[in-house]
């Protein structure tokens, strides 16, 4: 918004890990550094750190269930020097179903509760803590990148 330009420097980057439970299930975590915008609330460039932790495989044979929580710590400087903060707490259900061999519907719940440090730098009315719930549905195909998959001869 000023036009003036800065240069900063800044690692960023992910890692993640997945374990096998079971033949069907896993647990998988990570973390992950990155620049974020708070679009549309303030002009700040923050650092954010998330780290993340799962778990989801079969419940039958058409049915895969994943459950999941967040945390992430977004931070940027100001003018005084001290850095406002944003925790975010996270957790999210996903329910996919297998309809056919190669199609299936899926549905996604979604839980978020932050917490900025410094209510005064936010816009006039925007509340320091508020919690955002998301639904997601969809369809999904199954379709081979290459070729046509054959099936085994006996």
């Amino acid at each position: 918004a000023s036009g003036v330009t800065f240069t900063s420097w800044l690692p960023v980057g992910r890692a993640r890990l997945s374990v096998d439970a079971s033949s069907a299930w896993a647990i998988e975590g990570g973390y992950e550094r990155s620049l974020s915008l708070f679009q549309g609330v303030t002009e700040d460039v923050y650092t954010t750190d998330t780290a993340f932790l799962g778990a989801g495989g079969l419940v039958s044979e058409r049915v895969n269930l994943r459950v999941g929580t967040t945390y992430s710590n977004w931070k940027t400087p100001v003018a005084s020097g001290v850095a406002d903060t944003m925790d975010i707490y996270g957790a999210s259900l996903q329910l996919q179903v297998a309809l056919t061999d190669t199609v299936g519907i899926s549905a996604s719940y979604y839980y978020y509760n932050h917490r900025y440090s410094n209510p005064g730098s936010l816009p006039e009315g925007f509340p320091a803590e508020y919690n955002r719930n998301a639904v997601r549905v969809g369809l999904t195909m199954w379709v081979p990148l290459a070729g046509t998959p054959q099936r085994a001869q006996r």
